[in-house]
């Protein structure tokens, strides 16, 4: 499904938001309405969205580092059981 104009702008308002908040270590409503130019109540939801984003991607790297362990410590066993 082809994206929409409205959901490329909302990409582009994350990667601001993740940007600015990369650089400073945090950021306030006030600093998303500057820089996006828009209400206060929607700065909020670009927020909100922004951060179960955060959230999703966080989880996904702490499983694929879990699983990455997990892959290892197995190859470990089979390599002390089966000799090469």
């Amino acid at each position: 499904m082809p994206k929409t104009a409205n959901s490329q702008f909302s990409e582009e308002r994350e990667q601001i938001i993740m940007d600015f908040l990369h650089k400073q270590g945090k950021i306030r409503i006030g600093d998303v309405t500057d820089m996006l130019g828009i209400s206060p109540s929607t700065a909020r939801i670009q927020l909100q969205k922004t951060t179960v984003i955060t959230m999703i991607m966080t989880t996904v790297i702490t499983i694929t580092m879990i699983m990455t362990t997990v892959i290892t410590m197995i190859m470990d066993i089979m390599l002390d059981i089966i000799p090469v």
